[in-house]
C-alpha cells in the first residue's frame, strides 16, 4: 500500500492509499471506486464480436497447422483466445505507459530522456515522441493520482499537460482503435482535476486528449474533446445500481 497526498486548491487536502496489486484506493480507511472500475461496469472490456472473432482466428490458424486435435482442447483454444491476446495487449500497454511516464518525468524535471527500448515497446514508444513532436506539450504531472471529493472516487491518470494554454486530461493506449469507453474515462479524470484546481479564476473542466500509439505500424491518432463529467456521474449512477440489491416487494 502507498499513501499520496491528493492536494486541492482550496486546502482541506485527501490522504489516499493505493494497492498497486489490487490496484484499489482507499480513503479514510474505506475502499473507493476506481475510475476504470467504473468505466468496467457500464462498458466490458472482451467485447462479444472480438472474443468471438479471436476465438474463430484461432481455430482457424490450429486446424490449417494440425492434423489432429482434441476436441476439448479445441474447445478451450476457443473459449480462452480472447484472454490471451488480451493479457499480452496489456502486459505491452503497461510497459508503454512505465516508459512514457519516465520520460516526462525527466522532461518536467529538466532532463532529456534518451532511451533505447525493448523491441515489444519500441514501435509504440516511436510513435509517442512523433505525437510530441506534433505539439507544443506543457507537462504537469504523469501517473498522477486524482481523488473527487463530491462523487467519492479515485483513478491515476497517464498524465496532466498544458497545450496552446489550455488545461488537458491526457490518455494513452495501445489499443486497436479509440473505444467509446475511453472518452467516458477521462471525463471522471476531469471531473476529479476540476475539483483539485478550482477557484474563482478557473470554473471550466479541462479539456481530454485520448492518443492512440499503434504497437505495429509507425502511426499514431489523436482524439482531442470537450469533457462531460455529468455522462460519468451517470455511469457511477448505474455502476451503484448494478451492485445494490434490489428489495422485493410483497404484492
Amino acid at each position: 500500500m502507498t499513501n499520496y497526498t491528493v492536494q486541492f486548491k482550496h486546502g482541506d487536502d485527501v490522504e489516499l492509499e493505493y494497492n498497486d496489486e489490487k490496484h484499489t484506493y482507499m480513503v479514510e480507511d474505506k475502499l473507493v471506486p476506481a475510475v476504470t472500475r467504473i468505466v468496467d461496469a457500464v462498458s466490458p472490456k472482451n467485447l462479444t464480436e472480438w472474443a468471438a472473432k479471436a476465438g474463430a482466428d484461432w481455430w482457424r490458424v490450429t486446424y490449417l497447422a494440425e492434423e489432429f486435435i482434441k476436441i476439448m482442447d479445441m474447445y478451450e483454444g476457443i473459449r480462452n483466445a480472447h484472454r490471451d491476446i488480451s493479457r499480452e495487449a496489456q502486459n505491452i500497454g503497461s510497459d508503454v505507459h512505465k516508459w512514457i511516464e519516465l520520460w516526462i518525468k525527466f522532461k518536467i524535471n529538466g532532463g532529456s530522456a534518451v532511451a533505447d527500448y525493448p523491441y515489444e515497446v519500441k514501435t509504440p514508444m516511436e510513435n509517442f515522441h512523433k505525437w510530441v513532436e506534433s505539439r507544443e506539450v506543457e507537462w504537469i504531472a504523469s501517473e498522477k493520482k486524482v481523488y473527487s471529493k463530491f462523487w467519492n472516487y479515485a483513478g491515476t491518470i497517464d498524465a496532466l499537460a498544458k497545450i496552446n494554454g489550455e488545461l488537458y486530461v491526457i490518455d494513452f493506449k495501445t489499443s486497436a482503435k479509440i473505444y467509446k469507453e475511453y472518452y467516458l474515462q477521462v471525463y471522471g479524470y476531469a471531473q476529479a482535476i476540476h475539483e483539485m484546481v478550482n477557484d474563482d479564476s478557473n470554473k471550466h473542466y479541462p479539456k481530454g486528449i485520448i492518443v492512440r500509439l499503434d504497437k505495429n505500424e509507425n502511426k499514431f491518432q489523436e482524439v482531442a474533446f470537450e469533457c462531460e463529467p455529468r455522462v460519468f456521474h451517470n455511469a457511477l449512477s448505474l455502476k451503484e445500481f448494478q451492485s445494490k440489491r434490489i428489495k422485493k416487494l410483497k404484492i
